[in-house]
């Protein structure tokens, strides 16, 4: 398993995490092709576990949907940001706020609102864990026959990235996702330890907990924001592209800057 996170990485990233990705067009786009899969699977009223909630955007997405959410994260800073965002939209009889580090969500207690309906994790929570397996037996336990889990995960490849930083001669960054547990800088003073697994690896991973229902491409055709200039005072670009992938989404998880899993929760499990 992974040394502990270090919360301050996060905390650091809070600052301007809205700026640089939630309220850019590229970020907006990005996070409702998540949405759009949450709304397919998610029954009306349900109660959600989300693991790494950031600034909260998810959850005050998932509370206006009428889903009743526990929100975790690592980041006291993340956390503060997300409950104010909650409190502002008057939705915080729906979401509970806790701080969970996923790499020791063995040690945690049952959270009082289990069983879930489903669990949920976006743009690469996960990625700060090198194997899931012994996540994948709590959150099993923690879940109601039937449950669900959505899991948005950075992938080893990402066409993007490797063209990108690779026309601009930064070789060492277009190939980074290929050196597995690398320390990745936030900031000027904190490093956090990432791992990206394949979708094959990850699926491996969640078994025998949880029965594979879907594997759908984020972010093959739409660029990543760093690759924001492509689309710069192009709306009808960036819409084309986001027709391209949800069109190719179910082939393009093994390219794409990001990769959902859809799960359901396996009651022929063991314990």
């Amino acid at each position: 398993m992974t040394r502990e996170p270090p919360a301050a990485a996060f905390d650091v990233a809070a600052r301007d995490y809205d700026r640089r990705f939630t309220e850019t067009e590229i970020g907006r786009v990005l996070r409702e092709s998540v949405w759009r899969h949450l709304d397919a699977v998610l029954a009306p009223g349900s109660k959600i576990l989300e693991l790494g909630c950031g600034t909260g955007e998810d959850a005050l997405r998932l509370a206006g949907r009428g889903h009743r959410v526990l929100a975790t994260d690592v980041s006291p800073a993340m956390l503060e940001q997300a409950s104010r965002k909650i409190e502002t939209a008057g939705v915080a009889d729906r979401v509970r706020f806790a701080r969970v580090d996923l790499a020791a969500v063995a040690g945690e207690p049952e959270p009082p609102e289990a069983p879930f309906d489903a669990v949920f994790s976006n743009f690469g929570a996960l990625n700060c864990i090198e194997d899931c397996s012994e996540l994948a037996a709590v959150l099993h336990r923690w879940l109601c026959p039937g449950g669900r889990a959505i899991f948005v995960v950075m992938g080893p490849v990402c066409l993007w990235e490797i063209a990108w930083y690779g026309l601009h001669l930064r070789p060492r960054i277009a190939t980074r996702r290929w050196r597995d547990g690398r320390e990745v800088a936030i900031g000027e003073n904190h490093n956090l330890r990432v791992w990206y697994p394949s979708p094959a690896r990850l699926r491996d991973q969640l078994r025998p907990w949880f029965n594979v229902r879907a594997t759908l491409g984020i972010g093959a055709v739409v660029p990543p924001t760093y690759a924001a200039a492509v689309i710069r005072n192009r709306p009808a670009l960036l819409g084309r592209l986001d027709d391209l992938d949800r069109r190719w989404a179910h082939r393009s998880a093994g390219i794409a800057d990001h990769y959902l899993l859809s799960l359901e929760r396996s009651d022929r499990a063991a314990g």
